[in-house]
């Protein structure tokens, strides 16, 4: 195999695309095409090649199909639509995720040889975006992941997870489908802060299991142990218990505080 470009090797890398020889045919999450990528790269810049990559590697609609023909095309398009590629890039995402870009590959092969693949194929996917993008009645402004700071980030998502926790069970999509925000967005955003919480959670824990504890600090332990059993998958709670040494009645001790202090507060409002 020829040598390969070594920004060209460290994007794929970053993407999990893997670089196979010329002579082997791609499977899905791998690429030849690597001349094809140094052009896009020389000729356009690393953040929209970055981009490409992202709307292929990391999308269902498009599998993963890493050739000389679906780099360009969708590169093509990233150029033509900045409406939706640069300020809807989440609502962009998303869409792909829907798009059945295997099924427009397999139709435009029919025009081999009298129409350019590439151009064939971006007319296809640019008609079936359009479809997705059509003008609505103007709503609040879609959260879009690529202009929030890591702070907006983790507000957004200690908000919804705030939203999930207080809905009742299986109602949390019904709500989301009336918000600005994707079904995509909205599960990356609440991971962040769930990640963000259980580190928090996990220092306070240290911090206030050890010491002779306040009926204030009783309760807020039973208030991030309840959070960790939520967090956790179903079952894992009180093996997590046992590996971090705590006692399972004087955990349920402290959950029963919590609970009772927000029946209070709840009747009190």
């Amino acid at each position: 195999m020829s040598r390969v470009p070594p920004d060209v090797q460290r994007l794929c890398d970053e993407f999990d695309i893997r670089i196979v020889p010329k002579h082997t045919y791609p499977a899905p999450g791998e690429t030849r095409a690597v001349s094809t990528l140094e052009r896009i790269l020389h000729k356009h810049g690393e953040g929209h090649l970055r981009f490409v990559l992202s709307t292929i590697a990391e999308t269902k609609g498009a599998g993963g199909l890493l050739t000389e023909v679906t780099l360009w095309a969708v590169s093509d398009l990233v150029r033509a639509c900045p409406q939706w590629a640069d300020e809807r890039a989440s609502d962009w995402l998303e869409a792909w995720d829907r798009m059945p870009f295997g099924e427009m590959i397999f139709n435009v092969y029919e025009l081999r040889g009298v129409v350019s693949q590439r151009h064939a194929l971006a007319g296809a996917a640019f008609h079936w975006l359009s479809e997705q993008f059509k003008p609505q009645d103007e709503g609040p402004r879609r959260v879009n992941l690529r202009y929030l700071d890591d702070e907006e980030k983790l507000k957004i998502g200690r908000q919804l997870l705030d939203a999930k926790s207080s809905l009742p069970r299986g109602e949390f999509g019904t709500w989301l489908a009336g918000q600005p925000i994707g079904e995509t967005t909205a599960t990356k955003l609440i991971a962040l802060a769930k990640a963000d919480l259980r580190e928090h959670d996990l220092a306070a824990l240290s911090r206030l299991h050890n010491h002779r504890r306040s009926h204030a600090e009783m309760m807020e332990l039973g208030k991030i142990f309840i959070r960790q059993k939520q967090a956790l998958p179903r079952g894992s709670f009180y093996p997590w218990l046992r590996e971090h040494g705590y006692e399972v009645k004087t955990v349920h001790k402290y959950m029963k505080l919590a609970r009772e202090a927000d029946a209070e507060r709840d009747e009190a409002a």
